[in-house]
């Protein structure tokens, strides 16, 4: 990274408050309709968004992608249409922050910033490949079938029932690693996708997480015991490689580690949790405590790629160890090779597939869960 682009990203990072509380004010100044709704024209509804806003641009700056602020942008922009709020609202509060950029920032920090908004602004004006806001869950597929009863279930807090729905399946045809993949996964991203839409609150969002946690932990715990007692193979003998699995700080949505400690476990892996937002230093201490071969960073920002680059740094810098850093979380999908520049071996887009890159780096060849 030059040294003006690091400048760049860490104005806009320790300024985003007050960048973007001048221009929720220009841009309330410059459509007095929205000031007199009171719905659409509250200051601080509109300073947080920019300062939203800002943040991701520092964060793509800081990666050197202009591709992570303009998917930011159309991500917010099916918000808004999801929401009824009006897309061109979102576009004209850009076009302030551009604007206030312009004439506030150091000039060398200046153009670099107001590229990247008008590389997102020219994407954001392009018209939509496809819908994007619809459900990823078809009744007349039958793991979307249990995934969608799974969802109502938990969502009428009948967490029994939502268990008995995953486990029923397990015990008819469908794999422990499908029950993960097929049901339980497609349901969080349908819950997410509800969040997204305005239609589900957090509070419903955490009750299926809780929900998801459990049947999780009882479906690992099942598959051990059916091995011990016999009833089913182990997907793989046991290797005696050890993985960390971990979100970096400022990431607290743990549920993906969760998963792909599982996934590693059943493949025969020591598979170690550290669970959600842990600093550099803690991980690379225990990258060292529990001698680890693999550490698996998730990143479900683009705001996060800068403490995944920190945490690879940091472990980089331990002496003699060979410890591989495989990536993977959606802060990483809108830029297919970010994962080389901030120093990871690999990146895998989903759990399986993960294992299977894993044990190639750490010398096993193909491992699947």
């Amino acid at each position: 990274m030059s040294e003006s682009t690091s400048f760049t990203a860490e104005i806009l990072e320790t300024s985003a408050s007050a960048y973007a509380g001048c221009a929720a004010h220009l841009f309330l100044e410059q459509n007095p309709e929205i000031a007199d709704e009171s719905s659409r024209g509250d200051l601080r509804t509109w300073k947080s968004h920019l300062t939203h806003r800002v943040l991701e641009l520092s964060a793509a700056v800081g990666a050197e992608e202009p591709a992570i602020f303009a998917a930011r942008l159309q991500w917010a922009g099916k918000a808004f249409d999801a929401r009824d709020m009006k897309t061109r609202d979102l576009r004209s509060s850009l076009a302030c922050l551009r604007e206030v950029l312009a004439e506030e920032l150091p000039e060398i920090a200046r153009e670099t910033a107001t590229s990247y908004i008008d590389s997102a602004l020219d994407a954001f004006d392009q018209p939509p490949s496809k819908p994007a806001m619809g459900s990823g869950l078809d009744p007349a597929n039958p793991t979307d079938r249990l995934a969608l009863q799974y969802l109502q279930a938990a969502l009428e807090g009948d967490s029994p029932h939502a268990v008995d729905i995953v486990i029923a399946a397990t015990e008819d045809s469908l794999s422990v690693q499908d029950a993960y993949l097929k049901i339980l996964l497609p349901a969080q991203q349908e819950v997410g996708r509800l969040w997204h839409t305005g239609d589900l609150r957090i509070a419903e969002e955490h009750l299926v997480t809780t929900t998801t946690e459990r049947v999780m932990s009882i479906l690992a715990y099942r598959s051990t015991a059916l091995a011990a007692a016999g009833s089913v193979a182990l997907p793989s003998t046991a290797h005696g490689k050890t993985v960390l699995s971990a979100t970096v700080a400022g990431n607290t949505h743990h549920l993906a580690v969760r998963v792909l400690a599982d996934f590693f476990e059943m493949a025969g892996w020591r598979s170690i949790c550290l669970g959600a937002n842990v600093p550099p230093s803690d991980l690379a201490t225990a990258v060292v405590y529990f001698d680890a071969d693999l550490l698996m960073l998730s990143a479900a920002l683009s705001t996060q790629i800068k403490m995944a680059r920190q945490t690879i740094e940091e472990v980089r810098q331990l002496p003699d160890r060979t410890t591989k850093i495989l990536v993977g979380g959606s802060g990483f999908n809108d830029a297919p090779e970010l994962w080389q520049r901030i120093g990871a071996d690999g990146h895998a887009l989903t759990a399986d597939s993960a294992v299977t890159l894993g044990a190639q780096l750490v010398g096993l060849g193909s491992s699947d869960p």
